[in-house]
């Protein structure tokens, strides 16, 4: 009786049903699938986040690199103009012959000056300056030569620093008559001759090569800018227009903010762009009052240093990242940028270059998942076919044992099971054999 209680216990389902419970492969393959491309995505979220700040602090190492490059490339080309200075400076025969003047007011000694600064200015030897100039002690010119609508300087040599032998005296644009964007510098020094002081001279030079260190956009991509900003001062007066008419006009002189002499009269600060932009705009002055200039402008004199690499708009109105340097001897201010959306098309090919990696690997680990699902199922699936067969009364059939994991100890169950029914179905078959039944105690 156990034999068919058993029997029994096994059709209570359907075959259909055991295979639809036990045929796990489906599921199991979705589930390795899934979460394949759940992992590959976070990791890919991770990946494109890290790198993108990566590029980002490698774009900012690499402007912040290239802005100090930049800077020392100025003041190697301003000690350059320095030294042209000292060479004029320690002419024997140019010193002798300001000593000559001043003592004696000599004008073959003024002529012999003016001879001197020519043949100097002429030399093809000593480049880019523009115009020499001659003084006395007590600032009276005694020879010029050359060319520039820069007025002669006011400062005596007892007004300049004793801490440096060469003095900068600012920087001026569209002073050259034949250059209206051109850039000017002044530098005057101290002439002596035998300890005793007898002169300055003041040198103007074409600062060319200045504008072809910071026109160089080498690294900078297609739109970055490298530009020096120095700081001015606005001298504003106002003069009577007309009584009648009770109006007044406001006249702006430009002045250098280190020879500012002011007294009463009212000035405001102005930043100036020393070399023109790289992208030309209508209207745009590279002159601009101090609280209303661009952003890019103002960030080359922060109030605090160091200032961090931060994102904002420059005279375009363009977002843009932007390191400074400040040149103090000078006092300006070297302005390096790049714009942002340019650096981000690197982000963008990144994503792009993930995102075709992740539709490659997505298709593997479909692949992979289900050959993977397949593999791992086939066990339990070969276990549901031997139960269906017995399902079916095919009770010699028994599972492989294969392998020391679950599937094979619930096969050698199922194996141990069915010899045990096939046991007990002998046992009955003997039994029934012996002791056939009574068909008498049937009718009765």
């Amino acid at each position: 009786m156990a034999f068919f209680a058993r029997c029994n216990f096994l059709r209570l389902y359907p075959s259909d049903n055991i295979i639809q419970r036990m045929d796990i492969r489906t599921r199991l393959v979705l589930a390795l699938v899934f979460f394949s491309l759940a992992s590959m995505t976070l990791l890919g979220m991770f990946a494109y986040t890290t790198s993108a700040t990566l590029l980002q602090k490698m774009s900012l190492r690499q402007l912040d690199t290239l802005a100090e490059s930049k800077k020392q490339e100025i003041l190697k080309v301003y000690g350059g103009w320095e030294d042209n200075l000292r060479l004029v400076k320690h002419r024997t025969q140019l010193r002798k012959s300001i000593r000559d003047y001043v003592k004696q007011g000599s004008r073959d000694a003024r002529r012999q000056v003016e001879r001197i600064i020519q043949g100097i200015v002429e030399n093809t030897a000593i480049d880019g300056i523009d115009k020499l100039s001659v003084f006395t002690s007590d600032g009276s010119e005694i020879a010029s030569f050359g060319i520039s609508d820069i007025t002669p300087s006011s400062i005596s040599s007892s007004e300049a620093p004793v801490s440096k032998d060469i003095t900068y005296e600012g920087a001026h644009v569209g002073t050259h008559p034949d250059k209206p964007d051109g850039v000017q510098l002044v530098l005057s020094t101290d002439v002596q001759l035998d300890g005793e002081m007898i002169g300055r001279i003041e040198l103007i030079i074409d600062a060319a090569k200045l504008l072809d260190v910071t026109t160089d956009y080498t690294g900078l991509g297609d739109t970055g800018e490298a530009f020096v900003v120095m700081k001015t001062r606005v001298m504003k007066t106002t003069v009577m227009k007309a009584r009648v008419m009770k109006a007044t006009v406001t006249k702006t002189t430009v002045i250098n903010t280190r020879d500012m002499k002011t007294g009463g009269m009212k000035t405001s600060e102005v930043l100036q762009r020393l070399n023109p932009p790289r992208h030309q705009l209508a209207n745009w002055d590279s002159r601009q009052p101090l609280a209303t200039a661009s952003d890019d402008m103002r960030r080359a004199f922060p109030e605090s240093r160091p200032i961090v690499p931060e994102e904002h708009t420059d005279y375009r109105g363009e977002v843009v990242w932007s390191v400074t340097r400040l040149l103090p001897v000078q006092d300006w201010g070297l302005v390096v940028k790049v714009d942002v959306n340019e650096e981000e098309k690197r982000v963008h090919e990144l994503r792009k270059s993930l995102f075709d990696i992740a539709i490659a690997l997505s298709a593997f680990a479909i692949i992979g998942g289900a050959l993977l699902g397949f593999y791992l199922a086939r066990p339990i699936r070969r276990l549901a076919v031997v139960v269906e067969k017995i399902q079916q009364g095919e009770t010699h059939i028994r599972a492989e044992v294969k392998g020391n994991d679950e599937i094979a100890y619930l096969a050698k169950i199922i194996n141990l099971y069915m010899d045990d029914i096939e046991s007990e179905r002998q046992d009955a078959t003997s039994q029934l054999a012996q002791h056939p039944p009574d068909d008498s105690r049937c009718d009765d």
